[in-house]
């Protein structure tokens, strides 16, 4: 397993990862931060929190579901960590670690903390959690089944049975909250997002057969370079073995004939060897 710097991930674009609504600002040295969406839901007082002044104002010591801006998705090939951003973490935020499966698809559902004993706002559609992605050695064969944006956990949401005040407060926001959740799981938005998630699955790399296809080469190189040592060897003992040979080549004695190609035999070898080392290292 290897981490993926800016540079993989830009390559890997595409191909084995789709980020759609990407930010150029938001890619980092090991990854990439995810932009809070519009979906902003505080747990504890079953609230859909409206953007004021550019900010939510998130209650204090309260844990908010956040859908992320961005929608996205990673081949076989991929998985992640998500981690909290540290200029968030000093204003007394957390999030709640969790990771990204191989073959997930959709935004990302982050549980965000406020362990402040007062309201502190957090930026409308600023960064707010970071996405470490990693190479996998061998492509996953398990099916995560979970629904893109964690929609059974939103749904659940919605099945839970309140007080009757909490109730009548919700029941006020079930169309908001639905219209909020609905573009986020179906919209052309999302439309755009798959087509070009079947675009990347038609260029994604198959890690098994490129191992496959390596395997078979490193075996060629191997077999050359070990064909070409046992040819050197052979030409080193050329004076030692030419009386059982020489036979193959009409008789002719071991001269400064015989000697002059066995040299320029034995320099050409082991130049090439020579050059396989250095290319090699």
């Amino acid at each position: 397993m290897s981490l993926l710097t800016d540079r993989d991930i830009t390559k890997l674009q595409g191909k084995d990862i789709v980020i759609d609504n990407y930010v150029p600002e938001g890619l980092t040295p090991i990854g990439y931060d995810f932009h809070v969406g519009d979906f902003v839901y505080c747990l504890d007082s079953h609230n859909l929190l409206e953007p004021v002044d550019e900010n939510y104002m998130l209650p204090p010591e309260s844990t908010i579901l956040i859908l992320t801006k961005e929608s996205l998705w990673v081949s076989k090939n991929i998985a992640g960590l998500i981690h909290s951003k540290v200029s968030l973490v000093t204003k007394g935020f957390s999030h709640i670690a969790t990771t990204v499966d191989p073959n997930w698809f959709g935004p990302l559902l982050i549980t965000l903390r406020n362990n402040n004993k007062t309201e502190t706002p957090l930026k409308k559609e600023g960064p707010f959690v970071t996405l470490v992605m990693f190479k996998v050695s061998t492509p996953t064969e398990t099916k995560h089944n979970k629904p893109a944006s964690r929609a059974d956990l939103l749904i659940d949401l919605l099945k839970r049975e309140p007080t009757d005040q909490i109730a009548e407060k919700l029941k006020n926001q079930i169309t908001k909250y639905v219209d909020t959740v609905k573009p986020a799981l179906s919209s052309e938005a999302q439309q755009r997002f798959q087509k070009l998630v079947e675009e990347a699955k038609k260029s994604s790399p198959d890690i098994a057969k490129i191992k496959t296809m390596n395997f078979f080469r490193s075996l060629q190189i191997d077999v050359i370079t070990i064909s070409a040592s046992l040819l050197l060897f052979f030409l080193c003992s050329l004076s030692f073995v030419w009386s059982y040979i020489n036979p193959i080549f009409g008789n002719i004695q071991y001269d400064s004939t015989v000697v002059a190609g066995q040299i320029t035999g034995m320099v050409a070898i082991g130049l090439f060897l020579l050059a396989r080392v250095i290319k090699q290292k």
